[in-house]
C-alpha cells in the first residue's frame, strides 16, 4: 500500500479520478441505490483489469454485476441496464393478466407465469 501521495503514478491518479467521476455520476443518477465497486489488483504489467459494479436497493436479494475496462464504462453499462429494465417494466405494466409483475393466479388457483411478447 502506497501511503506517499507524491509517489502516486499518473496511471493510478487517472484511475482514481475516473472512479471519483463514476461515483459522482452514479449518486446523481441513482440516489436511492447503493453502489458496489470492485477494483481488481493490478496486472503484472501494472495496468488495472476490468472493474465491476452493481447497484442495489435495501431488501433486494441480489443485484446484477456489470463490468468494464474503466469505471466510466462499467457505470455506463449499469445505467443502460437500468434504463432497459425501466422500459421493460413500463411495457409490461399495462398487461391485463399480471399488471407487470410477471405472474398471475390462474382460474384453477395455480400461480401462472405471464407470457409477454
Amino acid at each position: 500500500m502506497n501511503t506517499d501521495p507524491g509517489a502516486v503514478t499518473r496511471t493510478v491518479a487517472e484511475i482514481g479520478a475516473d472512479l471519483d467521476e463514476a461515483i459522482a455520476q452514479f449518486r446523481k443518477a441513482m440516489p436511492d441505490c447503493g453502489l458496489k465497486l470492485i477494483v481488481p489488483p493490478p496486472l503484472p504489467d501494472g495496468k488495472i483489469g476490468r472493474l465491476s459494479v452493481s447497484a442495489w436497493r435495501r431488501g433486494q436479494p441480489s443485484a446484477p454485476v456489470h463490468s468494464g475496462s474503466s469505471a466510466r464504462e462499467a457505470i455506463q453499462q449499469l445505467f443502460c441496464a437500468a434504463d432497459q429494465a425501466d422500459r421493460e417494466l413500463r411495457r409490461r405494466s399495462c398487461c391485463r393478466h399480471c399488471g407487470g409483475i410477471g405472474w398471475y393466479v390462474a382460474e384453477n388457483g395455480i400461480k401462472a407465469i405471464c407470457n409477454h411478447p
